[in-house]
């Protein structure tokens, strides 16, 4: 009996079926080429973020790492890959039957005492003829590695601005120990123009003049502390700590040489960018949506079976059961082309997707271009800002012997100690900037380093 049911029901399949006339074609994504990088559809894993290890600062990596552990954002971005792996497995469960159990134990004591039990078995299953399940599947994967790239993206970020933000308590830190000391050098500058007053080899104006430039140098300290204060309170935070006065930030640029060489690199390498692929698994999960609501156009097919047992005691269940097995085909006959229309949406976004990938990678690619130009002009404007500071130096020393002689007013001298003092710290800004337009090369790059001197040991599970 159950066999001929399960006959009947495999042949109405295969008849609606033949009726469709063929498979569901299967949605083509187009093949899309920028400049040297060439998207394929081939999923990769993310690999391990390794960028700042070309920096070679232990405080800098040791931060990241901690970073990487602790901070919130991460944690949202993992905890969003935790549910799309939990809604993978929901997807995946549509290609198994579905199958409930249940028992009913129950005693009589009228006469004598008896004791049954009736127990069942169902199950329910429908025939994924169309693909449907299959691509449900398929999208759950796709979206749970996106998640993974999303992950890999909070990440670089975060690395990223963590790298900023320590970048920028070094340079404070050093702008405010240099400015120190050049208050230190106006103070003794003051008191030797006061001894020399006082002997007559000065003018009131000599020293009205020196005490102006203390007052102004004196004057730039505050807003670099208040600033310095502003970005060790951004990196607790990034840290995922609470703002501290006394976190101990004392970072230096001292030691710190950029390491970048722009023409090792080619957008090649932005195969590794986590945010391309991401934006590029996204089609991917749409394409398989678009399978999916072709499907649902075509007749469900259902197999659903039950067996139920009754009998006074439980060794008898076996000698007393009922089979009963039947199939089901359904299909919408009119529906005011909602299906077709959500074919036609899905298709539309499909579209949709696909451009914010292409400008995505667009994007990516002026990103490295943009930070390779940075770099290039900012390592210029070092140079001759160094080159500018041993001039400056020079005229100084000249300014100060004309001075003594009395060949030139102290006012070249000022003229000359002013621009030098100016040009140190300047010297801070262009270093750092520098440095940060080489961390922006790294970030724009995807921050992998292609052949990179050393690994990071940071993995996912650390989490």
């Amino acid at each position: 009996m159950g066999n001929r049911v399960l006959r009947q029901v495999i042949i109405a399949s295969l008849g609606a079926y033949l009726l469709t006339g063929c498979l569901l074609p299967e949605t083509e994504l187009p093949s899309v080429t920028f400049d040297e990088y060439q998207v394929t559809g081939q999923q990769k894993r993310p690999t391990s973020l390794n960028w700042w290890h070309r920096l070679e600062n232990d405080a800098l990596q040791s931060l990241i790492a901690e970073g990487l552990k602790n901070s919130p954002t991460v944690e949202q971005a993992y905890a969003q890959l935790q549910q799309a792996e939990a809604g993978r497995t929901i997807a995946r469960s549509s290609l198994f039957p579905a199958v409930t159990a249940s028992g009913t134990p129950s005693k009589s004591y009228k006469d004598r005492t008896t004791q049954t039990v009736a127990a069942s078995v169902a199950a329910t299953y429908e025939v994924d003829l169309w693909g449907k399940y299959s691509s449900q599947a398929s999208e759950g994967e796709a979206t749970y590695a996106q998640r993974h790239w999303d992950l890999q993206t909070a990440k670089l970020s975060l690395s990223s601005e963590i790298a900023t933000a320590w970048l920028n308590i070094a340079a404070l830190n050093d702008k405010i120990a240099i400015l120190q000391h050049q208050i230190q050098v106006n103070k003794d500058v003051l008191e030797l123009q006061n001894k020399r007053y006082l002997v007559g080899s000065a003018t009131a104006l000599d020293v009205l003049q020196q005490e102006e430039l203390l007052a102004s140098v004196k004057a730039q300290l505050p807003p670099l502390q208040s600033s310095l204060a502003q970005e060790k309170n951004s990196l607790s935070v990034l840290l995922g700590e609470i703002p501290d006065e006394n976190n101990g930030y004392n970072f230096s640029l001292k030691g710190l040489s950029p390491q970048l060489n722009v023409a090792s690199y080619n957008l090649k390498n932005l195969q590794d960018r986590p945010d391309i692929q991401s934006a590029w698994m996204s089609v991917i999960a749409q394409k398989y949506q678009i399978d999916q609501s072709r499907a649902d156009i075509l007749p469900d097919v259902s197999l659903s079976g039950a067996s139920d047992w009754s009998g006074a005691v439980l060794s008898q269940l076996t000698n007393q059961w009922v089979l009963t097995l039947a199939g089901q085909i359904s299909a919408t006959l009119f529906d005011g082309g909602a299906r077709q229309a959500t074919v036609d949406q899905n298709e539309a976004l499909l579209a949709q997707r696909l451009g914010a990938y292409r400008e995505t990678v667009l994007t990516a690619i002026q990103d490295v271009r943009d930070a390779a130009l940075a770099y290039d002009y900012q390592e210029q404007t070092l140079h001759l800002l160094q080159e500018q500071k041993q001039h400056s130096a020079r005229a100084l020393q000249q300014a100060e012997d004309s001075y003594l002689v009395g060949d030139t007013s102290y006012l070249n001298v000022l003229t000359s100690l002013t621009s030098l003092q100016s040009l140190e710290r300047t010297l801070i800004d262009s270093q750092r900037d520098l440095l940060l337009d080489e961390v922006s090369f790294y970030r724009a790059l995807g921050g992998v380093l292609p052949n990179s001197m050393s690994e990071t040991k940071e993995t996912e599970n650390e989490l």
